[in-house]
């Protein structure tokens, strides 16, 4: 039988590949083999590489398992934060010439993401961007020992209490420095922990968990308040002495928790102080909304036993959560707390230790007494309206330069107010001080008393040069049209309103009344978001600067519509009442103008609100800024009747 074409008795020859880097003697002895030129030695070698492979593979596994250890930080952990911050610090480069500049230690990366800093200025903003590591692999020197730093980012899965996609930070290095992890947290931590030395952070509910509220703010001394003295002294004494009692409080089986109650009129002074004391004491705060859409009594019990270490919880207007057991709410809109949620969550069985709140009121009246009692609130302090003293004081902190004889005059001045039945607020004082020199302060103080007619004229004489008796009433009336009433004006509206069946009826000259918020309940909130040309059946809600109330078109007004600035005047005389509702109809209701620019600017947002309430989209207890604006801006109360 003839030989195959190419071969030597028939044999197939080796691949020249292969047997270019073979030894002769294994090179011989393949050929002659009969098996191996049939093909069987070519699987051999193959098996046999795959086997070498596979065992490098298991090999290198293994020293890997043996060599180097990793460490995992979810971003549901605190030190996640902590470790970026630092390897944002410590590895930062400046996009302008993108070269490391000295720090403490070297970063490898070839995945950055831009960090902006925005100073606004005057006339100008300064920017600056910095390439900071950003999701990828990093490699970086930390005391002698490599690193591989892998920032992952899942897009499927989402860290639901923030909404944010999940993401792992997984730190690699040799098994030898594993003590380094440790270090690397600390300092990590330390660093974060620099950021807020001598400072408070404000955090705020975020689901079920408690985030830091814009940046940490500078920690405010105790001695900045202007309070009485008697009342500071008390509060702090006690809050000094339950910190340092944690033990005496468990020899006796006794919660170790504290209740406090501010009550007071607006602009008191009651938020400054727990704000100060915070500071004093060196706590954070937590703001809790017992209004916040979505909470609930779970969630409610959860965010107070899990607050931050140190940290004061703060429930403001505490009388505003709840009229007689009830959760109040503008036009129908509840949040899902309860009062028996609220009670339980503050003594309840599952209630928090080593707990601090502070709760806040103007009405100290309103609240149920199961709310006030003691082992719920401990300590119950009322933050008035300004005292002589206290005035004297804030006066001479503003204007350290003024005479004695200055400060004196002030204090009679005010102290002739009082006399005559007139108060201010320690607020009220420090807005006139900011604006006024020491002898305009002594000037302009009757304007806090009510005194606003004659500040008034006395402010188109002077500063106006009006002289004209007639053009001074003419000005003094569209001052007054354009004015809050809660500056003013004493108001006049019953506090009685809501058994009341006819207001102010002849021969009365009635009431003057402003508009802080109005729409149109005969019309569904879809076709108002669509035109709000229309007009069917108002709903508004009045204000005499002191006490505001609903008012409803029970007939219409040709002149009042949605296009009404905030701020416009009605007079009212003869008006029937319904439930505390004004019924308002062309031959009760008269035209009066004017607005409150401050007011009137917020119209919009206000009819918006409302609406998207109404649609079920946002609460509208954010709807009345007027209102709000009203409360916080003057030393009056301003209680809300239509409830």
């Amino acid at each position: 039988m003839s030989g195959i074409a190419g071969t030597d008795n028939g044999k197939a020859p080796l691949p020249k590949e292969l047997t270019d880097f073979m030894p002769d003697f294994l090179k011989n002895s393949m050929e002659s083999n009969p098996y191996f030129s049939a093909g069987f030695g070519l699987m051999g070698v193959g098996a046999a590489l795959a086997g070498l492979r596979r065992g490098i593979t298991f090999g290198a596994g293994a020293a890997q398992r043996r060599l180097l250890i990793s460490l995992e930080i979810p971003s549901k952990d605190p030190s996640y934060l902590w470790f970026l911050e630092w390897l944002s610090a410590n590895g930062k480069r400046e996009a302008t010439t993108l070269k490391p500049g000295q720090p403490q230690i070297k970063l490898y990366s070839h995945q950055l993401s831009v960090e902006t800093a925005e100073k606004k200025q005057q006339d100008s903003n300064n920017v600056t961007f910095s390439l900071v590591p950003g999701p990828g692999t990093h490699w970086f020197r930390y005391k002698g020992a490599w690193m591989q730093v892998k920032r992952e980012r899942d897009g499927k899965m989402m860290d639901l209490t923030q909404g944010t996609p999940w993401e792992t930070v997984t730190l690699t290095t040799l098994r030898r420095d594993s003590g380094l992890f440790a270090d690397l947290l600390h300092e990590s931590r330390k660093l974060a922990e620099m950021g807020t030395q001598g400072k408070t952070v404000v955090y705020t509910s975020w689901m079920v968990d408690w985030k830091p509220f814009g940046k940490p703010r500078r920690r405010r001394e105790l001695s900045s308040v202007v309070l009485d003295r008697d009342v500071k002294q008390r509060v702090a004494d006690d809050l000094d002495k339950f910190q340092n009692r944690g033990q005496w409080y468990a020899e006796r089986g006794i919660p170790y928790r504290r209740g406090y109650l501010l009550h007071g009129p607006p602009g008191s002074g009651k938020s400054s102080f727990i704000y100060a004391l915070a500071g004093h004491f060196k706590y954070n705060i937590c703001l809790l909304n017992l209004s916040e859409k979505g909470l609930t009594d779970d969630r409610l019990n959860h965010l107070l036993v899990n607050a931050p270490e140190r940290s004061i919880i703060l429930l403001e207007d505490i009388d505003a959560a709840f009229n007689k057991r009830v959760q109040t709410g503008a036009d129908g809109y509840q949040s899902a707390v309860t009062f028996s949620g609220l009670l339980n969550a503050l003594d309840g069985v599952a209630s928090g230790e080593e707990r601090v709140i502070f709760m806040t009121t103007n009405h100290f009246t309103k609240l149920d007494k199961a709310l006030v009692r003691p082992g719920r609130v401990d300590m119950i302090e009322l933050l008035g309206d300004a005292s002589t003293d206290q005035a004297g004081e804030l006066f001479g902190r503003f204007y350290p330069d003024a005479s004695t004889e200055e400060l004196h005059a002030f204090i009679d001045k005010l102290q002739e107010g009082m006399d005559a039945g007139y108060s201010v607020s320690m607020a009220s004082l420090q807005g006139m001080f900011i604006r006024t020199t020491a002898a305009e302060a002594i000037k302009y103080l009757p304007m806090l008393f009510e005194e606003w007619l004659e500040s008034c004229i006395e402010y188109l004489r002077n500063t106006l040069n009006i002289s004209n008796n007639q053009e001074i009433l003419k000005q003094t009336q569209i001052q007054f049209i354009n004015s809050d009433l809660s500056d003013s004006t004493t108001g006049g509206l019953p506090r009685d309103i809501q058994q009341q069946e006819l207001l102010f009826p002849s021969p009365s000259k009635g009431i003057l009344l402003q508009v802080i918020s109005i729409t149109d309940i005969g019309i569904s909130a879809y076709n108002l978001k669509l035109n709000r040309d229309q007009k069917s059946a108002l709903k508004l809600k009045l204000s005499d600067g002191r006490i505001s109330v609903d008012a409803f078109e029970y007939a219409e007004i040709p002149w009042l519509s949605l296009s009404t600035p905030i701020g416009s005047k009605l007079l009212l005389k003869n008006v029937e009442l319904l439930q505390g509702t004004l019924l308002l109809t062309p031959f009760n209701t008269q035209q009066k103008n004017g607005k409150i620019d401050d007011f009137d600017k917020y119209r919009d947002k206000i009819i918006n609100d409302i609406l998207d309430a109404r649609l079920g989209r946002v609460s509208e207890r954010t709807t009345n800024v007027a209102s709000a604006s009203t409360t916080a801006n003057t030393a009056a109360d301003v209680i809300e009747i239509s409830d």
